[in-house]
């Protein structure tokens, strides 16, 4: 667990510092705050004004333990401790377009394969890297693998696979036998991206299925859609996770700028019955608004 200060001195200038990080036993939401407690003695901090933690139960009971053992201090934390609790905006927002991200996991994953293969080996970073050139395309950017429970960095990779599109089509087309070979591949089934559980459950072992790709029509057609559906997303999650800058005064803006992206989909009357992006489209759009519901309340 690491534990970061944020505060603003006699100048007024923003600091941030690392308090403490360290190994915690469980994730339970007492353990989480006597661990926190034990680190604002230590460095004998009592006037809190907010914590900002991620949208977990355990965090809520968290917070509720150390507000009570802050109002036995002798120095009380501000306001009483009522705004103690501040839940991540970048955490809320990554558990809302992971639930829409779902509708689009197999094309995802068929990209992330691609990728996956590209910067395997330097051997086959040179076969792509010829492909770019062969196809004459402008783009100096490299292949990012993306984080799979980090849905900014699969926003990243997308949008920079969909510049060297051409060069993954050619790859599949006559350059590189050893590519469409790989996706004849069995390998244990990537799900890292779905929501992790608060509690894990019993692991039981997987079974190896076919690799998913190489993408497809199909699935450059649903990355398009998707990064550009989700750039506002992105450019929010990019200004909220700002660290030399105040962020709260901005989240109600963001938050609005969000709901009425999510909105607009619901007033264009082809989502329901145009074509089968459009419905994909619209179905994410439902799932990420009863998601972003549930995190309000």
């Amino acid at each position: 667990m690491v534990v970061t200060a944020h505060f603003i001195d006699g100048g007024w200038n923003l600091h941030k510092r690392i308090l403490n990080f360290c190994v915690i036993s469980n994730h339970q939401g007492n353990t989480i705050g006597k661990l926190l407690e034990t680190c604002l003695l230590d460095w004998g901090i009592e006037r809190v004004l907010t914590v900002s933690v991620d949208n977990a139960s355990a965090n809520k009971v968290a917070i509720e333990y150390i507000r009570k053992k802050m109002l036995t201090w002798k120095k009380k934390p501000v306001l009483e401790g009522k705004w103690l609790h501040v839940r991540c905006l970048a955490h809320i927002l990554n558990l809302i377009v992971k639930s829409g991200l779902r509708m689009m996991d197999k094309s995802v994953a068929s990209i992330r394969n691609a990728v996956r293969y590209v910067r395997s080996s330097s051997a086959r970073l040179d076969v792509f890297k010829q492909c770019v050139i062969n196809e004459q395309l402008d783009c100096k950017k490299v292949c990012i693998l993306d984080v799979p429970t980090r849905w900014n960095s699969t926003f990243l990779m997308l949008d920079v696979a969909l510049e060297l599109r051409k060069a993954f089509d050619r790859m599949a087309e006559e350059e590189d036998t050893r590519y469409t070979g790989y996706f004849d591949e069995n390998e244990v089934e990537d799900d890292e991206w779905l929501e992790v559980p608060e509690i894990e459950p019993e692991k039981k072992p997987k079974e190896k299925v076919k690799r998913v790709g190489p993408p497809v029509e199909s699935d450059w057609e649903r990355a398009t859609v998707f990064v550009n559906f989700l750039k506002v997303f992105y450019d929010v999650t990019m200004r909220i996770s700002a660290t030399n800058s105040p962020t709260a005064q901005k989240a109600f803006h963001d938050i609005v700028a969000i709901e009425a992206e999510i909105d607009d989909l619901f007033d264009r009357p082809e989502m329901c019955t145009g074509s089968n992006i459009e419905k994909i489209l619209f179905e994410m759009a439902v799932k990420m608004r009863s998601k972003s519901s549930i995190q309000a309340s």
